[in-house]
């Protein structure tokens, strides 16, 4: 068996939230694969149903894919050279809305007190609206554990005349006194999320890349009915909770307020469940950006106070010895202590900063160069033109030229 191979496509589903179960026996308990469902929210005593159509004696080289009389979807298959199984799922191959829950429980007699926590274990599962994709990664694994020539495929589906074994046809279904699955789902996603907060407060591009790849998934229950209206509340403790991220990041309140309030009007614009999708992802990211760009927390207090005074206003005075007198501080130290925590002058980091808020001035106004000069707070305009060519080797008139929209 070709371990490796079998690990990456084992943990990549795990990374994805999809639950992979070793087990010796699969016809016999299926309590631990199917994450609560039939023990602790039905109190059922039996979990036959589920491999019912499965033949008694499982062939050794065969991936089997079937879906149980809940509409969740498993794959099971033997692991080469043991007598183990691995079982993949419970997945969402349907998505599972509240008519269907209700549908659900209507046609197995479930009592109408379990609908809260049916409701919360079908968005708890992975939802995978083109199943191709996993069903190939798992026939790919397949070929190279059994071969090309020797594994095979089944797909098996339980319908409601495979619904008990003999004598259980008049099961009686346990409504749980304890929301037990509820808290587990609750502890993850606070988990999950709490690993979200600290990758943007870190500005960690990299794990929040990764963690939204694996969140892709997820999904969480509505609290009213209005889809939309529910996408906009999420959105808005979103970008509450990316605010407390960043502040704590080092992100002065400045910067975090012209975001914040910039995705306020976005989200209040949103019309369907596609841009709450992207606003989502634009919240995160943009906020992990503002960590990258504009974090002080590497800084001592007075240079943390410059540069949030730069950034407030381009065209203040932002001469040495105005921040010297304004914090109570020798020239020379403040000087000195500037360059050292910043890596150059405190003039090469004001005129960075002017020359930059120049070229967008240049490339979003019809401003005379003057202007633009003045807007960032360098009244000569000659001295203004030597700076940008020196920056950026052209002038500010070949760069508007060159890069001006429209």
């Amino acid at each position: 068996m070709n371990n490796q191979i079998f690990d990456f496509v084992i943990n990549y589903l795990k990374d994805l939230h999809i639950n992979c179960v070793r087990v010796t026996n699969p016809t016999k308990d299926f309590s631990d694969v199917d994450l609560g469902l039939r023990k602790i929210i039905l109190g059922m005593k039996s979990n036959g149903d589920v491999m019912s159509k499965v033949k008694e004696k499982i062939d050794l080289k065969t991936i089997y894919h079937f879906t149980d009389r809940f509409n969740c979807n498993y794959t099971i298959f033997n692991i080469p050279g043991t007598e183990e199984f691995e079982i993949i799922g419970p997945i969402l191959l349907k998505e599972m809305k509240k008519s269907d829950i209700y549908a659900l429980m209507s046609d197995l007699k479930i009592p109408i007190e379990a609908y809260g926590e049916l409701k919360e274990y079908y968005y708890s599962l992975p939802y995978i609206s083109d199943k191709m994709w996993i069903y190939s990664l798992i026939h790919r694994l397949g070929k190279e554990l059994y071969g090309d020539e020797d594994v095979s495929i089944q797909y098996i589906k339980l319908d409601s005349s495979d619904i008990w074994h003999k004598g259980d046809e008049d099961h009686n279904f346990k409504v749980p006194s304890d929301p037990i699955l509820s808290m587990k789902i609750l502890e993850e996603r606070y988990f999950q999320e709490n690993e979200l907060l600290a990758a943007v407060q870190h500005g960690n591009y990299k794990r929040i890349q990764s963690f939204l790849e694996s969140a892709g998934m997820i999904r969480f229950a509505n609290r009213i009915d209005d889809e939309i209206q529910e996408c906009k509340h999420r959105l808005i403790v979103l970008n509450t909770l990316m605010r407390r991220a960043v502040y704590q990041g080092g992100v002065h309140p400045l910067h975090i307020d012209r975001l914040s309030n910039s995705n306020a009007v976005k989200i209040n614009q949103i019309s369907n469940t596609k841009e709450s999708d992207e606003m989502s992802l634009a919240i995160v990211m943009n906020y992990c950006k503002l960590v990258k760009d504009h974090s002080l927390s590497s800084y001592s207090k007075p240079i943390q106070k410059i540069i949030t005074t730069i950034d407030a206003s381009i065209t203040a005075d932002l001469r040495l010895n105005t921040f010297a007198k304004e914090l109570f501080m020798n020239p020379s130290y403040l000087s000195a202590l500037f360059k050292n925590e910043v890596g150059m002058t405190l003039t090469e980091y004001v005129n960075k900063k002017r020359l930059k808020y120049s070229k967008t001035l240049l490339k979003d106004t019809n401003l005379p160069i003057q202007e633009v000069a003045a807007n960032c707070g360098v009244a000569d305009i000659h001295y203004y033109t030597r700076l940008f060519k020196r920056e950026y080797d052209m002038t500010p008139r070949e760069y508007r030229k060159k890069y001006m929209k429209g």
